[in-house]
């Protein structure tokens, strides 16, 4: 869980200052590891100022062809560092990321569950991210599962002389051992409605599993 975390959040911060390059699919290898096991090797090259690259494809599907037309992403620094949207989102664990943040949310009806994943996809891939401030940190008493009641997290941005306050979502550990008022964090913030955002404590969480000592 923390790796398949670890490379979501390393692929999503690639894909905001990546560039694209028109690639083409070169090579597809089946390769075997048994009788009924096997797996597809899926090479695309790519052009990027005159120089040419490859790279392997993260991701395969019964639709392609060698000389198929694929969206390539590079790291402008060194364009030999290529990904594909789809390989490597998929591939780093996207489900990994959100299993993680709905475990530490606790249990929400299906429908609305589906529909807050759809919310969150949409905010980490498009949102405005913003540096927020921990204001406070308290326990609803106003809603309880199994005689427990959640942790909520307040955090404060100050923008243009006044203050907008985000919360989190329920939290069923204590986060006062891990996270104090003033500790910063991290906001997604849509951009065509404010009021829809997520505030973003699962560096918090990971410390909780991490079992690390408690603050004094």
């Amino acid at each position: 869980m923390l790796f398949g975390f670890g490379l979501v959040r390393n692929n999503y911060e690639f894909f905001r200052t990546s560039l694209k390059a028109a690639g083409t699919i070169t090579d597809i290898t089946i390769e075997r590891r048994g009788h009924d096991d096997k797996s597809y090797r899926v090479v695309a090259a790519y052009n990027v100022d005159g120089q040419d690259y490859k790279s392997i494809v993260k991701f395969y599907h019964s639709g392609m062809r060698v000389g198929d037309d694929i969206t390539m992403y590079y790291n402008p620094y060194n364009p030999a560092d290529a990904r594909t949207m789809s390989g490597d989102i998929i591939g780093s664990g996207l489900v990994s990321l959100f299993g993680l943040i709905f475990s530490l949310v606790g249990f929400v009806p299906l429908v609305r569950n589906i529909r807050r994943r759809r919310e969150l996809i949409t905010l980490f891939k498009t949102g405005i991210k913003r540096e927020v401030a921990i204001s406070h940190i308290y326990q609803y008493d106003g809603y309880k599962v199994n005689r427990k009641s959640p942790y909520i997290i307040r955090a404060d941005l100050s923008d243009s002389g006044r203050t907008i306050s985000f919360s989190s979502e329920y939290l069923w550990f204590n986060p006062e051992f891990y996270a104090k008022p003033g500790d910063i964090i991290y906001v997604y913030i849509s951009a065509e409605n404010p009021d829809k955002y997520f505030l973003d404590v699962t560096p918090i969480y990971l410390k909780s599993k991490q079992k690390l000592p408690p603050r004094l």
